[in-house]
């Protein structure tokens, strides 16, 4: 913006100083100006937005997810078509285990457990709304991470928004003048510097 500033007045008197320079001059500060006020308020408005939307995740999921103790029953190979736990991947080994829900139900899933544990031993499990075997629910330190890059990448996308803008209006006027210097070359270029053409 600075460099739009100085040119503007530096050149505001010159006679090489073109109408579309000026243009161009002033579409390049208003462009720096967008950049400074409305890029931080996107990011600010993102971030906000984002950060609501996943509090409210956070605290669903803490009200449908639970802890519970699980009985490592046996190791498997692969992955289970009832294993819902995400969680891990190669951080251990698979293995069924059970455990018994708030009704008294014992139930069984497929998840991943550490390396060192060994059949009949328990392990420490999340369970989803439906009973399933599930990950750990967001905190809202993760919330408040994921919501700051959302409020960044906004910003930025707000940033090349306005950048892309200046771009192909200065694009459009470069274009409008290079026409119509073709069209002053058209109805002077032909005799210009002949012997005799007043030029």
């Amino acid at each position: 913006m600075k460099r739009a500033v100085t040119g503007l007045w530096r050149w505001r008197a010159s006679p090489l100083y073109r109408g579309t320079d000026r243009r161009e001059a002033w579409l390049t500060m208003c462009a720096a100006v967008l950049v400074v006020v409305v890029v931080p308020l996107v990011g600010w408005l993102t971030d906000v937005q984002a950060h609501r939307v996943l509090l409210d995740t956070v605290r669903h999921q803490h009200a449908v997810r639970h802890q519970v103790r699980a009985t490592v029953e046996v190791f498997v190979h692969g992955r289970a078509e009832d294993d819902e736990d995400d969680s891990g991947l190669d951080e251990g080994r698979r293995a069924r285990v059970s455990w018994t829900d708030p009704d008294g139900v014992t139930q069984s899933g497929v998840t991943t457990v550490g390396r060192r544990v060994l059949p009949g031993q328990s392990v420490q499990l999340w369970i989803g709304a439906r009973g399933g075997i599930t990950i750990a629910p967001m905190s809202p330190a993760a919330a408040s991470f994921h919501s700051l890059l959302a409020g960044i990448v906004g910003g930025a996308a707000a940033g090349g928004a306005v950048e892309g803008g200046r771009r192909l209006a200065l694009g459009r006027m470069r274009r409008a003048r290079y026409t119509r210097w073709d069209e002053e070359w058209a109805r002077s270029g032909p005799g210009w510097g002949r012997t005799g053409t007043g030029n």
